[in-house]
């Protein structure tokens, strides 16, 4: 959670799905499920509403040549943009994201502690 977002990964019937709500003030409005995202594994998230009222969703997994950071994102007047491929990522999955109006800014992690740039 960040904000007055929610991301939660749900799974019915062998099918998982990774799923953003917003709140609105009176209760969260409807899922919307985040694209190129399975839920399955292995595959970490964090989220991110940042002041310009962008949300992105960052995610560590596993894709052919070892783990990468994947980005995307969304505000309530567009739809989801192209994921991004941050490059490859520390194996940890314990993170959060730093970011300004323009979504740029940094993803910290532990375990060692480091730091990962958001252009």
């Amino acid at each position: 959670m960040s904000g007055d977002v929610l991301l939660t990964v749900q799974s019915a019937h062998h099918r998982n799905s990774v799923l953003l709500r917003i709140f609105t003030g009176h209760g969260f409005g409807p899922a919307r499920s985040v694209p190129n995202a399975s839920g399955g594994g292995p595959e970490w998230f964090t989220v991110f509403a940042d002041p310009g009222e962008t949300v992105h969703v960052f995610s560590v997994r596993g894709l052919f040549r070892g783990y990468h950071m994947i980005e995307e994102s969304i505000s309530a007047r567009t739809s989801w943009s192209r994921p991004r491929d941050l490059g490859l990522a520390i194996h940890d999955v314990f993170f959060d994201a730093g970011l300004n109006g323009r979504g740029r800014g940094m993803v910290l992690g532990t375990d060692p502690a480091w730091a990962y740039p958001v252009p």
